[in-house]
C-alpha cells in the first residue's frame, strides 16, 4: 500500500478544520457543507473503507465472519461517523444556516 503524500494529508486536515470553523460560525454555510460533504464521503469510502476492514477481499468466508464479530470496531465506527456527518451536512446544504449565523447577519444588514 502506498503511503499518502504528507502535503495532501496536511491539506485535507486544513480543509476539514477550516470548514468546521466556517460551519460553526455560519459563514457561507451551504457551500462549506457541500465541500465537507464530499470530503466526508471520500474519508468514509477510501480512508475508512469497511470492505477492507471486514475482510471482504479475503479469500475465505470464515475470515470475514471473524472480522465482522470479533474485531475491534474502531475503523468501522469511523466509517459510520463519516456517514452520519454526511447526513448532517446534507441537512445544512438543503435547509441552510437559519437565523443564528454570519450569513443571516449579512442578509439583515443588507435589508436595512
Amino acid at each position: 500500500m502506498a503511503t499518502p503524500d504528507v502535503n495532501m494529508v496536511h491539506n485535507l486536515f486544513q480543509y476539514s478544520m477550516n470548514g468546521g470553523l466556517m460551519l460553526l460560525v455560519g459563514y457561507r454555510t451551504e457551500l462549506t457543507a457541500a465541500i465537507l460533504l464530499v470530503l466526508s464521503l471520500v474519508f468514509a469510502f477510501i480512508l475508512h473503507n469497511p470492505a477492507a476492514f471486514l475482510g471482504l477481499y479475503a479469500e475465505n468466508f470464515p475470515t470475514f465472519v471473524y472480522n465482522l464479530f470479533r474485531k475491534n470496531g474502531g475503523p468501522l465506527s469511523s466509517f459510520y461517523k463519516d456517514i452520519a456527518g454526511t447526513g448532517a451536512q446534507m441537512m445544512l446544504v438543503v435547509y441552510g444556516p437559519e437565523q443564528f449565523s454570519w450569513d443571516a447577519l449579512e442578509q439583515r444588514r443588507h435589508r436595512v
